[in-house]
């Protein structure tokens, strides 16, 4: 379940990198420092959503929530598949278990087909902002 998954500093680098985004080592410390609420150097999943809600909230829009699912969908074929969860989850420098992945797998999947379509995912994402 995603609510189990911590995520250090390089997982976090990796995570957001794989994103399109290219913050600053001192930017992602500073980040950490500020959602870090159990001073453990990581920040839980949790934590994460707990940031970044007010701001998805305010400012995500369906294209940046279609630039995410892209992000993910790496061979374009215009769903998440378990091999590109695989994939951009290993770019976080952690490696998930075949159970991990399926557990994953199966919170985004929301009509239950197999795949994460564009229209699991942005049920998704909308119910998690």
């Amino acid at each position: 379940m995603l609510v189990n998954t911590v995520l250090s500093f390089r997982m976090l680098k990796g995570a957001l990198q794989a994103l399109g985004l290219r913050p600053t080592d001192n930017e992602i410390q500073i980040c950490i420092q500020r959602i870090d609420t159990h001073d453990t150097g990581t920040i839980n999943f949790e934590d994460f959503v707990s940031a970044l809600a007010p701001k998805l909230s305010e400012e995500a829009t369906d294209r940046e929530i279609r630039l995410i699912f892209l992000a993910f969908d790496r061979d374009k074929d215009n769903v998440i598949s378990i091999n590109d969860l695989r994939f951009v989850m290993g770019i976080t420098g952690r490696a998930h278990s075949a159970e991990e992945l399926d557990a994953i797998m199966k919170e985004l999947d929301i009509d239950g087909d197999g795949v994460v379509t564009q229209s699991d995912f942005f049920a998704y994402m909308k119910q998690m902002y």
